[in-house]
């Protein structure tokens, strides 16, 4: 059940935004050149290997999510924001358009919120700040309840530096103290993941142009203190089954499975996409494989989805993950799990 939101928490972080609302009127006053300058050292002060390899593995640490190596690898995605933004204008002036007597001017909105993610306790943070900077924006930032050490740890060298450089530290903040929680922080039942899976899933079918339905076929309940992993492996495989389907026919079934036998619990997730094909079959839990492939752009999309679901389920739960795919049938996933790496106590 959600906590109620005290008066001393609503008086913090109403303090927190006007703070934040201070902050965001010397920002508003930045040249782009200032701006530009702005965002070059808050990214500076974070991609340095020395700052980000002791991140990165903090990160590791205290959600349990991830590997060390991956983790700092990250940090070359903030080289790509950096990049982009500074290929942009957003002071003043930025677009044209003479034969329509057209001017656009860019204007901050002002106070952002952010909820920073447990799989990306300081990419996310030090990601969005930059892009706050460039529109001369200032950013209130949430941190996950399991990530929230490593996550302010971030945010303060952030403030260090916006400080050295001559801005408001407030430019962006991190709420230090748990808010609320939708249910207890260390455990959660079995049936609770299924209905956040379910409820998630439909509320991103609704934005795509696709029928597609679930089944659930799971009896078992349990309460179970790894309700993060178990959660983000099911759902990266559901996502998957999304994404089969949606290249095909745009309508399907998606089936979710589990039972226990043999003291493991046993999961399954069946779609009756286009299948995989044998060539692509061996390769799917490799890191950095991928047979998705924007034909507009020419891109591929090269995540650690499949990769890190074996690594959650092998390293984690001592599980073990097979598939079985038949092209123009459909695709199975099933995951194996002693039922020791879940269970507290059967409901």
């Amino acid at each position: 059940m959600a906590k109620e939101v005290t008066p001393e928490q609503i008086e913090m972080l109403d303090g927190m935004v006007a703070k934040a609302r201070a902050a965001a009127e010397i920002i508003a006053t930045y040249d782009q050149e200032r701006v530009d300058r702005l965002c070059q050292a808050v990214a500076a002060s974070v991609i340095d290997m020395k700052v980000w390899a002791n991140l990165a593995d903090e990160a590791v640490d205290e959600t349990g999510l991830g590997d060390k190596v991956t983790k700092r690898n990250k940090r070359n995605k903030l080289k790509l924001i950096l990049r982009d933004c500074l290929r942009q204008k957003s002071v003043g002036v930025i677009e044209e358009i003479p034969e329509k007597g057209i001017v656009k001017y860019a204007k901050p909105v002002g106070v952002i919120a952010s909820l920073v993610p447990t799989t990306n306790p300081c990419l996310t943070p030090a990601g969005q700040v930059i892009y706050a900077i460039k529109a001369r924006d200032v950013i209130i930032c949430s941190p996950h309840p399991r990530a929230k050490k490593t996550t302010n740890k971030c945010i303060n060298i952030i403030r260090e530096t916006l400080v050295r450089e001559g801005a408001p530290a407030d430019i962006i903040q991190g709420i230090e103290e748990e808010i609320s929680e939708e249910y207890d922080e260390k455990q959660m039942s079995f049936q609770d993941i299924l209905k956040i899976l379910e409820d998630t899933t439909y509320h991103i079918l609704e934005n795509k142009n696709v029928h597609i339905q679930l089944e659930f076929q799971c009896s078992d309940n349990f309460m179970t203190e790894e309700h993060y992993e178990l959660m983000a492996v099911l759902k990266n495989l559901v996502n998957n089954a999304i994404e089969a389907i949606e290249s095909d026919r745009k309508f399907g079934m998606i089936y979710i499975e589990e039972h226990l036998t043999d003291g493991n619990y046993v999961f399954r997730v069946t779609d009756d996409g286009p299948g995989i094909s044998p060539r692509h079959l061996p390769n799917i839990f490799k890191m950095g494989y991928s047979t998705k492939f924007d034909q507009k752009t020419g891109n591929i999309f090269r995540g650690v989805g499949l990769y890190g679901v074996k690594m959650t389920v092998e390293e984690q739960f001592k599980g073990s993950i097979d598939v079985e795919s038949e092209q123009g049938i459909g695709t199975t996933f099933t995951i194996t799990i002693p039922a020791t790496s879940l269970v507290e106590e059967t409901l």
